[in-house]
């Protein structure tokens, strides 16, 4: 997994939890029970968010701050915030009590009927809405309450990035059920969100592929319309079964080679398109700072099952007895 996507990952992921301040200083006073949960809570978003070989790195830490210093020693100019996650409302064009509202649902309070007499389409000088900070604050009831007075106004409203809230829960949260109230209506689901795309054509299951989040990433494949993957350019299918490949989400992968005949042969050949600059840390690929049009990238999902043995039992190294079993499998399947 790149360096930048788990490092937005695991701050993220501490920050929704409010568990920050466990891997960082923090001056509160409180029971050895509480910190001790609490610490178990951040060092397990930490691992989740690390990749199999960060894992193993780190998997002898017993305290999250221990497994976090680790990391920050090693990784440390990748191991910080980024400003698109920082939501502090300091924005002019916005008034008290409408600032005072973006701030309560920056911080996750619960806002119930505070929104009954404000326009929830209002917008910060960064495009972003009350349902887009609600995302990233992680709290599902004000998710629930604004999509239900918003409604489709609401939901497709895009950031300065082109990021509409679902592509944020896509991007940061990867929680599932926020997904779900945003996609599904009384009568069927919304087709058109799954389709919207990002300043760089990105729809949202590829940056949910991207960041390794597989339920979600299984269930907006289940929504989003086989058009977006159908046809002569498959540059979504292609990119979409590399990164499900990458991030291990085989579960999608097997659906879309046995849905698309053609799709193995497209996979191992060179990509005849740029992979958008968001998505190139998720494959390994180098960024591409240059404002020239990039040649084809030279990637292919046999690159990336290549560089993940463990997926496959025969590239594992096993014990005695784990080999003897393997092989005695093995054996009988081809017997």
């Amino acid at each position: 997994m790149a360096a930048g996507r788990w490092c937005c990952k695991m701050i993220t992921g501490c920050k929704v939890a409010g568990l920050l301040g466990v891997v960082q200083s923090v001056s509160e006073v409180e029971t050895e029970a509480s910190r001790n949960t609490k610490d178990a809570k951040a060092l397990h978003i930490i691992q989740l968010a690390c990749g199999r070989e960060i894992v193993d790195e780190i998997s002898h830490f017993k305290t999250a701050k221990n497994a976090w210093n680790h990391l920050k020693l090693q990784y440390g100019k990748e191991l910080k915030a980024k400003p698109d996650t920082e939501q502090a409302v300091s924005d002019d064009s916005l008034g008290q009590q409408h600032k005072e509202l973006f701030r309560s649902v920056e911080k996750g309070d619960y806002i119930g009927n505070a929104i009954m007499d404000s326009d929830v389409c209002m917008i910060s000088a960064s495009g972003r809405t009350l349902l887009h900070v609600a995302v990233i604050a992680g709290n599902l009831e004000n998710v629930e309450k604004l999509v239900k007075v918003g409604k489709d106004t609401l939901i497709c409203m895009k950031d300065q990035h082109g990021y509409t809230a679902l592509a944020l829960v896509a991007r940061y949260t990867g929680n599932t059920d926020m997904a779900k109230c945003m996609v599904e209506t009384k009568n069927g689901f919304r087709k058109r969100l799954l389709e919207i795309q990002n300043k760089e054509n990105v729809i949202p299951i590829l940056i949910a592929a991207a960041n390794g989040h597989k339920e979600l990433t299984i269930y907006l494949y289940s929504k989003t319309p086989s058009t977006v993957f159908d046809g002569d350019d498959s540059q979504n299918r292609v990119l979409l079964l590399s990164l499900c490949i990458t991030a291990e989400i085989f579960d999608v992968a097997l659906k879309l080679l046995k849905r698309y005949k053609e799709l193995p042969k497209e996979s191992l050949s060179l990509y005849k398109f740029s992979v958008p600059k968001s998505l190139r840390g998720s494959l390994s690929l180098p960024s591409n700072e240059s404002h020239q049009q990039s040649l084809s990238d030279k990637f292919s999902a046999l690159v990336a099952l290549a560089k993940m043995p463990s997926a496959f039992p025969s590239g594992i190294r096993f014990s005695r007895r784990e080999q003897f079993i393997y092989d005695s499998k093995f054996k009988n399947l081809h017997s």
